[in-house]
């Protein structure tokens, strides 16, 4: 019997995109069994519209950061694997069917991300940050919108953290790989990821930054070096 699938989408002042972003899990050709919104303090109608769905289990809180927010939806699920959405991204509706399978046939991965395809909102022209190349074609995919993990990958390594504001994810991922976790990797585009005027990614300063941190972080966990403060 496949593993119980749960998705995790952590939410602030999303309105504009949510409610397409909740059709596309519920598309889905393999079910998930739960979904968690975490609406992170939103002063628009983001919670009002994640409530419109029966199926959500929605946690509201005051703003306290994406990292915090996720860690809240995998703390709240109960299921065997963990998925994660963007407010603003879209899933095909194979995702879960072609991860899940991938996963059964590969026991040994701790988790599996698939390839994405950036397209620009409407009306929104290409941001200095993007480069061309990027919405030419399928690209690889190291974001939470295209993961699924094993539950049992968060008790080895942990979940994400808060003391990367921007960039808890790249975080993950390098903590991941440097404990040796096994990743998959689906060559198709599941996800589609919407570039719009409020992406974190036109901090580019900031986010240059924590990456910086991120990589010495990397560096101090392998062997053979001592661990120093970031």
């Amino acid at each position: 019997m496949p593993d119980s699938i749960g998705v995790v989408i952590p939410v602030f002042n999303g309105a504009s995109y949510l409610k397409e972003a909740l059709d596309s899990i519920f598309a889905q050709e393999y079910a998930p069994q739960e979904v968690i919104v975490v609406d992170d303090g939103s002063t628009d109608e983001s919670l009002a519209i994640s409530t419109q769905y029966s199926q959500i289990h929605c946690i509201s809180q005051e703003n306290r950061g994406v990292a915090i927010a996720r860690n809240i939806g995998i703390q709240a699920s109960q299921t065997d694997l963990i998925a994660f959405l963007d407010q603003d991204d879209i899933w095909a509706p194979e995702k879960f069917h072609l991860q899940i399978s991938y996963l059964e046939e590969h026991l040994g991965a701790g988790y599996v991300v698939t390839q994405q395809l950036f397209f620009l909102d409407k009306g929104f022209k290409r941001p200095a940050w993007l480069k061309p190349e990027l919405l030419e074609g399928p690209q690889p995919g190291l974001t939470p919108s295209t993961l699924l993990v094993r539950r049992s990958v968060f008790d080895q390594i942990g979940d994400f953290d808060p003391k990367y504001p921007m960039a808890s994810d790249v975080d993950w991922f390098f903590r991941a790989k440097d404990a040796g976790t096994k990743m998959g990797s689906i060559s198709k585009p599941l996800v589609y990821k919407r570039v719009h005027a409020d992406n974190q990614s036109n901090l580019a300063r900031s986010l240059h930054a924590e990456y910086i941190r991120i990589a010495r972080d990397s560096l101090s966990r392998r062997p053979g070096r001592k661990n120093s403060k970031s």
